[in-house]
């Protein structure tokens, strides 16, 4: 039986991979696509509209941890869900 502690510690890091997809999925990225335009209209310079690519990049591949994923033709990001989480959505 695992100890006390190693149950809290997986327990924690459970809690945060679920606030952390939450953060991503309903503050980050819904306002990624437009950021990532405005940067590309806006910046100055090829050095910040590099950097704002790199970021973009970042935010998409740590996004993909969670089954996320940027369709670049809708300029937005999907979760891919099991049918099991999609049924459980609808109800």
């Amino acid at each position: 039986m695992p100890s006390t502690s190693t149950r809290t510690s997986s327990s924690s890091a459970t809690t945060s991979a679920v606030d952390q997809r939450w953060l991503n999925e309903d503050r980050i990225l819904p306002r990624l696509p437009a950021w990532l335009y405005a940067m590309d209209k806006n910046a100055r310079t090829d050095y910040f509209r590099g950097l704002g690519y790199a970021i973009f990049g970042l935010c998409t591949a740590y996004a993909g941890r969670f089954g996320i994923h940027y369709d670049a033709e809708k300029q937005a990001f999907f979760a891919h869900r099991t049918s099991a989480e999609a049924s459980e959505a609808r109800q």
